[in-house]
Formats: C-alpha cells, sequence, structure tokens
C-alpha cells in the first residue's frame, strides 16, 4: 500500500472514513499486541487508551502526519495496520505457550482449514514485510524466537514458518525493488544517505562516529529510559537501608550525565541492558513479576538499539518515521503502569492521561479546523488571482503553518518558484509560478 497505489483512493471523499478506521485499528490491534486480548470498558483500559492517544498526539512523531496525510497514512499508518495484524497470531501462539495452554497449540483443524491458514498468513507476511525497510528489527526478533522454540523444543507449526518465510520475502522485495533504490540514490546525492556497500567500506572510526551521531541523537529517549531503570530497580526490596538506595540513585545519575556529557549513549544503552537482563535472571526465583519487568525492559531497549541503528544509512529522518520508537515507548510505559497499578499515584496518573486525551483530542481538533478554514482561504485567493489571469500566484503563509508545530512534517511551498514543492502547487492549481509569502512582505 504504497503512495502510488493509493494516490487516486486518496483523493475521494470515502478516504477519510476509511483512513479513520485503519487509525481506530491500529490503535486496538497495538493494545491487543500487548495484553492478548482487546479493551473492555473499564477504567483501566479506557485510560491506557487515553495514554496511547495522548502519546501520539503528544510525542516526538508528528500525528497529523501519521493520521491525516494521504501519503503519511499509507507508508506509516496502514503499514502498522498490516505489521500488528500480522503479528497478533504469533503473539497469541507465544501467549498460549507460556500460560501452559498446550490443547490450543496441538490443536488439529481440517487439512482446508489449515492450508488456507498458512497461506493467509503467508501472503499477509509478504505484505507486511514489504511495508517498511525497519521491518529487519522484526525479522531478528522472530530469528530469536525461532531459536527459543528450538532450545525448548517447542513444536512450531506450519503457519508459523510460513508467516516468517513470506514476511522475509516481502522485506527483500521492498530493499531491493526500483522504486528503494531511486529514493536512496535522492538522499545520496544530497548528501544525506548511503549505501550499505558504502557504510561497510568505511573504516571503524568512521562507523563509530555514524553510531554515535545516531545515538545521540537519541538522548532525551536514553536519559528518560536510564532514569525509568533506577526507579525501577530502587523500588525493589532489594535496597532494605535507605542508604545505599540513595547512594544507588546518585551513582545511577552521575553516570548518566557522565554518558551524555562525553556523547557515550550508545554505552548507557548497554549498560542498561545488561543490568536489566542480569537483574532478571537474579530475580528470577526470589521475585518473578520483577524479573519479568526488567526482561521486558531488557527487551524494549534492545529493540530500541536495533531501530535506531537501521538508520546507519540515512542522516535525515523525519519524525514520522518515528512511529516504531513511538509505539515502544508507550508498551514500555503500559508495562510500568501494570506493575505498579494498585498505587494511587497511578491511579491519578491515568485520571490525568484521561484528562489530558479529551484535551489534547479538543485542541487537536482545534487545530484541524483552523487549518481548514486556513486552506479554504487560500484556495478562494487562488481563484481569485486566476480570475485576473494572473500567471504568477502569490499566497500568504499562514495556512502552511499550523498552530501545533507536531502537526505534521510535509513539505510545505516557500518563496523559490523553481524549487520543489512549489513547481507541484503551480502544476496542481495550472499557473506558471507559485510563491509563498508573510502577508508583510506581499506587494
Amino acid at each position: 500500500m504504497r503512495v502510488a497505489f493509493g494516490s487516486a483512493f486518496s483523493t475521494h471523499i470515502s478516504f477519510s472514513f476509511v483512513n479513520a478506521f485503519i487509525g481506530v485499528c491500529v490503535i486496538y490491534l497495538f493494545f491487543f499486541l500487548i495484553f492478548a486480548r482487546f479493551p473492555i470498558t473499564n477504567f483501566n483500559d479506557i485510560s491506557i487508551l487515553c495514554f496511547i492517544l495522548f502519546f501520539l498526539m503528544s510525542a516526538v512523531i508528528k500525528f497529523g502526519s501519521i493520521f491525516y496525510w494521504a501519503a503519511g497514512s499509507f507508508n506509516y499508518l496502514w503499514a502498522y495496520f498490516l505489521i500488528l495484524s500480522f503479528l497478533i497470531p504469533y503473539r497469541l501462539f507465544w501467549e498460549d505457550y507460556f500460560n501452559g495452554n498446550k490443547s490450543r497449540l496441538i490443536q488439529q483443524n481440517s487439512i482446508i482449514k489449515n492450508g488456507l491458514h498458512t497461506f493467509g498468513i503467508f501472503f499477509l507476511g509478504i505484505f507486511a514485510g514489504w511495508c517498511i525497510e525497519a521491518n529487519i528489527v522484526l525479522i531478528l526478533v522472530h530469528i530469536a524466537f525461532i531459536l527459543y522454540a528450538i532450545k525448548k523444543k517447542v513444536t512450531l507449526p506450519l503457519w508459523y514458518y510460513m508467516g516468517v518465510i513470506g514476511f522475509i520475502i516481502g522485506w527483500i522485495i521492498l530493499y531491493v525493488s526500483p522504486g528503494s533504490a531511486k529514493r536512496l540514490m535522492l538522499f545520496i546525492e544530497s548528501g544525506d544517505a548511503r549505501t550499505l556497500s558504502t557504510f561497510l567500506a568505511l573504516s571503524i572510526e568512521e562507523k563509530i562516529a555514524i553510531l554515535r551521531r545516531i545515538y545521540v541523537a537519541n538522548e532525551i529517549r536514553f536519559v528518560i529510559l536510564a532514569l525509568c531503570i533506577i526507579l525501577i530497580i530502587s523500588s525493589n526490596k532489594i535496597f532494605i537501608n535507605k542508604f545505599a538506595k540513595v547512594v544507588y540513585i546518585i551513582f545511577g545519575i552521575l553516570f548518566i550525565v557522565l554518558c551524555i556529557v562525553l556523547k557515550l549513549n550508545l554505552v548507557l544503552l548497554i549498560v542498561g541492558f545488561t543490568l536489566c537482563f542480569v537483574g532478571s535472571y537474579y530475580f528470577r526465583e526470589r521475585d518473578k513479576r520483577f524479573s519479568l519487568l526488567l526482561l521486558l525492559i531488557a527487551s524494549f531497549i534492545c529493540l530500541i538499539s536495533l531501530y535506531i541503528g537501521t538508520r546507519i544509512q540515512i542522516d535525515f529522518a523525519p519524525g514520522r518515521s518515528r512511529l516504531n520508537l513511538a509505539l515502544i515507548d508507550i508498551a514500555m510505559v503500559i508495562v510500568l503502569l501494570q506493575y505498579w497499578q494498585h498505587t494511587y499515584f497511578i491511579y491519578w496518573l491515568k485520571c490525568i492521561f484521561i484528562a489530558l486525551s479529551i484535551g489534547f483530542a479538543i485542541f487537536f481538533l482545534y487545530v484541524s479546523l483552523d487549518m481548514r478554514f486556513k486552506w479554504e482561504y487560500m484556495l478562494g485567493s487562488i481563484a481569485a488571482q486566476k480570475a485576473l489571469n494572473q500567471k504568477i500566484i502569490i499566497v500568504d503563509s499562514h495556512p502552511f503553518h499550523p498552530l501545533y508545530k507536531r502537526y505534521g512534517d510535509w513539505g510545505n511551498p516557500g518563496k523559490d518558484p523553481d524549487v520543489w514543492p512549489n513547481t507541484d502547487y503551480a502544476r496542481y492549481f495550472g499557473v506558471e509560478k507559485f510563491i509563498v509569502k508573510h502577508k508583510s512582505q506581499k506587494e
């Protein structure tokens, strides 16, 4: 479901309704991926859904670019609809395994039903793997689970393997496709990207410099993550002595500051992962619930590191491309909310999330209406200028500057009529030149 395939549909009146439905499905499927069930009408589930909405509208991603803009929706929203749909059967399989529900794992169906299920997962895997280049991370996750199954002697059904094979095939199709190669070449020409062979040919020092630059760009996320790890470990009963807890917290904060100052963000991730992984192993018999929490946090750190590492070929990525990282952040916070859900602080925090999501939704609705009114005013101005047979159209910049900076990150026209996207605007409106100026600059 790429941009060119849906360009005609995106102009149809039904697109907005279908796109909104896909957006709701993505949120519900993401909830299902975390809890292995759909949300029900209770305070906990409603607060979790509100938190997801609030985070998506207020985080580093550009909400409008993913949920409103047709190109962004096809590339990310619809893509994650396919990816999450593909992951659900695997989530249910491992849910049954870890809960000891062996009867469902070995459930036998008719040959026709098994065949349809297998081929359905296979073709869904092709489309899901075809969606984004960063799916290489999910391929590694699938391989890790298959290796775990081999070690634990878990019998995996045929559909499991066929789905993974289809997913890998889809990713390969995307990665070697002419369109992806052409887009990469455009980035290379602008100096914002490099081929994988070029990266591998670099010296070790140059590779490290690129990795440091990539991970330094996400240092705020790492700081918050490190502080969460300090909070999680310090909350455990392992610290009977309050003085030892204070020393641990101070030492942890100083270590975070040192890593940020020295630009050692990757070291911060490695230490955090090691601490959580070793802690999970240490507490596996002493406190199984806490051990599971540390294991999940270690897994999230690993996923974040891998997803960020997929950017070794491209130096610049728009905010909308960080949806995968945002979903991991959301999942991590939800895990913490569930771990401490019986505390009064978490109860009131969930109430705050409900209020914030309602407030942000109202604000976003206002911003959307404001942008719509500005756009309609601009269309009227263009029609008036064309009625006077003007071939050079000059419009005000207000329609391209939303009140909320996270509304969108698509390319907007500017003063120069001879560069993109001004040239596309001129062609769309059937004029020679399209110029955007501030009201004070208009002649």
